[in-house]
């Protein structure tokens, strides 16, 4: 890989852009601001991250590449247009989801009485966190509002314990007129947290939901001694749930093999993923997904991370001819021929009546070996409405594969493949995350075609910009929230 050629190629392109702002429709002698947004930084913002993500352009120099190109548009006036400078990494692509903000606790469990004693058991190790099936539903009431809270796992780390949940919120009362608002944060009261020792912990949440439904996981602070036995999760009303802790978690089996291809075309297979998942929810997103990506693959073989003689880029192009995406400014000729994965998620759009499946929460708790020096956990699979998401915990991921720095969905180091018992193959992006107090990383991947209760197991395929590993994921479906 070439690094210099790599920062001429991000200069150049800063150019051109600003060269290209010049030519925009404007508006009485105006530039319109968000012409020069897409236009311009988009397509720039794109290319640098495209070469951070592979490693071919440091992060602090490709940040001070788009301050400087933000500073020129300024200083030519384009046009009353003020433009705050801000690193590349926190730039997010227009019309893409954004980040979720974190939320409020929504509960403090009382202090005092049986806080953790000085000559308690240290926790676990920070190496390998444990992952504890729960699979149990937890009875909540707050006034006037009444709903159920469905806790598939407990996730304990060095620092704290995680709890991923989904929850079903309506009114005690008769009132067909009401409905709960969007919220990151569910909307019961206080729950409370404690271990055989009577130690009290505090409990909060973080997530987010629409109307009568919310997902996302318990925080429980800080994570019970290795010595504990076990913790109740309580609600009030004698509604509670206990957790044995005394378990043991074994790291899952996994098939892992290096990569011997370039890191260009793993990026540009993260590329089509975020285009195929898109698709599913929005044409219109799938287009945005793909817009400009002609520049990603420019940059990614001036830097020497990508062959000319790659079909990556030939896969996209025939990915977005199907999907009626045009464009995208890719020049390589569209092949049929496509990895079986791709043409499988592929079938699914095409199919004129796509299989219903039923909801259902599944119980999933399984630890991967370490894979370039990081931890994943999967703890918990849900399916709403048509939408099912894969809830995953990430310890010591490297700040460049962190989703705070590019954005859920821009780039991800991490590529998610699911292959259900049936045969057919399941594409699994970010749509959600959050970072822990002890620096981990919760994601919620949305999984695209959706799996139903019928779905008894899978294999999941994560990879690393270095290795691959193939784990096989059995499903214990429970509940129907």
């Amino acid at each position: 890989m070439d690094s210099e050629r790599a920062e001429r190629h991000l200069r150049l392109a800063a150019e051109a852009a600003l060269r290209r702002a010049r030519t925009l429709p404007r508006e009485a002698g105006q530039v319109r601001p968000r012409d020069v947004l897409s236009e311009c930084l988009g397509r720039l913002r794109g290319i640098a991250t495209a070469l951070v993500s592979v490693g071919a352009v440091d992060a602090d120099r490709a940040e001070a590449i788009m301050d400087e190109f933000q500073a020129a548009l300024s200083a030519r006036h384009l046009h009353a247009m003020t433009v705050r400078p801000l690193p590349v990494g926190r730039l997010l692509p227009v019309g893409r989801p954004r980040p979720a903000a974190p939320a409020r606790p929504v509960i403090r469990a009382a202090p005092a009485t049986g806080s953790p004693r000085p000559d308690a058991e240290p926790a676990p190790s920070a190496g390998i966190p444990r992952v504890i099936p729960v699979s149990r539903m937890l009875r909540l009431r707050d006034g006037d509002v009444t709903g159920e809270l469905y806790v598939m796992s407990l996730v304990v780390t060095a620092t704290h314990a995680a709890a991923p949940a989904v929850a079903r919120i309506r009114r005690r009362a008769r009132d067909t007129t009401w409905a709960p608002a969007p919220t990151s944060f569910p909307p019961f009261g206080q729950i409370t947290a404690a271990d055989d020792r009577e130690t009290r912990y505090h409990v909060g949440a973080q997530g987010g939901g629409l109307l009568s439904r919310w997902t996302g996981h318990l925080n429980i602070q800080p994570g019970p001694p290795a010595g504990a036995r076990w913790l109740d999760l309580n609600a009030g009303d004698d509604a509670s749930v206990r957790i044995d802790l005394t378990g043991t978690t074994e790291v899952a089996s996994a098939v892992i093999e290096p990569l011997s291809a370039r890191p260009g075309d793993q990026l540009l297979e993260n590329v089509a993923q975020q285009i195929l998942a898109a698709a599913a929810d929005d044409p219109h997103l799938a287009r945005q997904a793909a817009d400009s990506t002609g520049d990603t693959v420019r940059a990614l073989e001036a830097a020497g991370a990508l062959s000319p003689l790659s079909p990556a880029p030939g896969h996209l192009a025939t990915v977005c001819g199907r999907l009626g995406i045009d464009g995208h400014g890719i020049t390589a000729r569209p092949t049929p021929d496509l990895p079986e994965p791709w043409l499988s998620v592929l079938a699914c759009y095409g199919r004129r009546h796509r299989h219903t499946v039923r909801d259902g929460t599944a119980t999933v708790a399984v630890t991967l070996p370490e894979l370039n020096g990081a931890r994943v956990v999967l703890a918990g699979l849900h399916t709403l409405n048509g939408q099912t998401y894969l809830h995953v915990l990430g310890c010591g991921w490297p700040a460049s594969w962190s989703a705070r720095r590019f954005g859920p969905g821009m780039l991800p180091a991490f590529g998610w493949w699911l292959q259900d018992d049936a045969g057919h193959w399941h594409v699994a992006v970010q749509r959600q995350w959050t970072e822990g107090p002890g620096g981990e990383t919760f994601v919620m991947l949305r999984v695209v075609p959706p799996l139903g209760r019928e779905t008894a197991s899978g294999t999941l395929f994560v990879t690393t910009p270095e290795q691959r590993a193939a784990v096989r994921v059995p499903l214990s479906w429970w509940a129907v929230p």
